[in-house]
């Protein structure tokens, strides 16, 4: 509406009033009139100023909010933070800074999805939020990091910060389809007066962060001024060694843990004698595909260790469900689905097996996105994860079970071959196919000869394992 034009004319109107010669009954009709479409005028004009002001009002608060959780984002919180150490440095106050890191959020994405992991950021975003003081400031420092400012000396915010860690740890984060427990790795600097600008502040509470995240997590980290040793000058032949002995000692924890998740499968066993044989059976026939592909020694030993634990979630499922006869319905085969997640549950938390965790967790995904539990599709699905998908089904397939008898070895590969592009990988299935129907040598599961170069363009080794 052209509220200046209609303001004129209603001017024109009245001045017209002004000089005929009107009854004063309908000149004031006329007037009462004029009044109220000028009232109506005011009255929009008001409304339209008042929405104009709301919505400026939550530009301003979008402009500082983080909008996952709610909390100050990180250029509102570096402003406050400049302004905080400006406060502190003119009246010589306290001033902490606590940097908050979850630990192993990636594998809680991976386990549960991101939908999930969304949740635990806003709920840890509410709950620290609820554990400040109203006078300190909260906010996301970015990612999985979050970040408050606590006007107070280093004393008083070292027992916030314990607090706030096992208040953390102690807290089950449930959406009521996922529940999950998490730590958080604490840095925490305090305002000091050789400070020169207030990112010093920051950068300290960071590298005490980082001490703790490489310290093995779940820890609260201070600065002290001591945490930064000088580097000391070592030569290169004792480094050479102190890498070796390192390599060594990294292998054998591997093995024994891989030996403890044995152990695990072959109390599965002892619920469903198929479980063990068919862990081993896997991993051979994945070790046979991996090294067909080219796969570094590092890369094949993954693959082999995750094939080895695919199905150690099974121990969470019921053995009712695992000895069945007939064939499951649709609730049980729910329940059957999330084997892969109770089986990360089980070792996300065991750093040496990281790289194993997403092959386990993804062996169940199929190369037309129609898999779980997270239904990757194509490349989105690590290649390691590809592999155990073909090696798992073949031995499934060739394996006889109280509720399906088996193939033969040739119906088994027209099998998978007929799944090519569908449920696996085509070209992992022509490289299968050609290692099953190959005749077999001695030293097969030693050093089988690669059949496809990994730069051969579109396998993509390099989308990692």
């Amino acid at each position: 509406m052209n509220y200046h034009a209609d303001f004129e004319q209603l001017l024109a109107e009245i001045a017209q009033l002004k000089g005929q010669n009107i009854p004063p009954t309908a000149k004031e009709a006329a007037q009462e009139t004029i009044i109220d479409q000028l009232t109506a005028m005011v009255q929009s004009s008001r409304q339209q100023i008042d929405e104009l002001i709301a919505s400026n009002l939550e530009l301003a608060r979008l402009s500082y909010t983080d909008g996952l959780t709610a909390l100050y984002n990180h250029r509102f919180m570096m402003e406050r933070c400049h302004a905080e150490f400006n406060r502190a440095k003119r009246y010589n106050s306290g001033l902490s800074c606590v940097l908050i890191d979850i630990d192993n959020f990636k594998l809680l994405n991976d386990a549960h999805g991101h939908p999930f992991g969304d949740f635990v950021l806003r709920k840890l975003g509410a709950l620290l939020k609820k554990t400040a003081r109203s006078s300190d400031i909260c906010g996301r420092y970015g990612g999985e990091e979050f970040i408050i400012l606590i006007p107070l000396p280093l004393k008083q915010a070292m027992d916030f910060a314990h607090r706030l860690h096992t208040i953390i740890a102690e807290h089950l984060f449930s959406d009521g389809q996922n529940s999950a427990r998490i730590t958080v790795s604490i840095g925490l600097a305090d305002y000091r007066c050789d400070m020169q600008n207030w990112s010093e502040l920051i950068s300290r509470a960071d590298q005490v962060l980082y001490i703790a995240k490489n310290s093995g997590r779940n820890l609260v980290r201070v600065w002290t001024g001591r945490n930064i040793e000088p580097e000391e000058i070592i030569d290169n032949g004792s480094v050479n060694q102190l890498k070796k002995q390192f390599t060594d000692i990294y292998q054998q924890a591997k093995s024994s843990y891989v030996e403890s998740a044995n152990a695990l499968l072959n109390a599965i066993d002892a619920k469903d004698h198929y479980t063990f044989r068919h862990s081993q059976n896997v991993a051979r026939y994945a070790t046979v595909l991996a090294r067909a592909l080219g796969l570094r020694k590092q890369e094949i030993e993954i693959v082999r260790n995750a094939a080895l634990l695919h199905d150690l979630g099974k121990i969470g499922i019921d053995e009712r469900l695992l000895v069945k006869k007939g064939s499951l319905s649709r609730a049980e085969y729910e329940i059957m689905k999330k084997h892969p997640v109770i089986a990360v549950n089980i070792i996300k938390n065991i750093s040496l097996l990281a790289r194993e965790i997403p092959l386990i967790l993804h062996h169940h995904e199929r190369y037309d996105g129609l898999g779980y539990p997270h239904g990757l599709k194509a490349n989105g699905i690590p290649l390691g994860a590809k592999i155990l998908a073909i090696a798992d089904a073949f031995d499934a397939m060739t394996t006889s079970r109280r509720f399906r008898a088996k193939m033969t070895r040739s119906q088994a590969l027209r099998q998978i071959a007929a799944e090519k592009g569908h449920q696996f990988d085509p070209q992992l299935v022509e490289v299968f196919l050609l290692c099953m129907t190959s005749p077999p040598k001695e030293d097969a599961l030693e050093e089988p000869p690669s059949i496809l170069s990994p730069a051969e363009p579109g396998l993509q080794l390099g989308a990692g394992l």
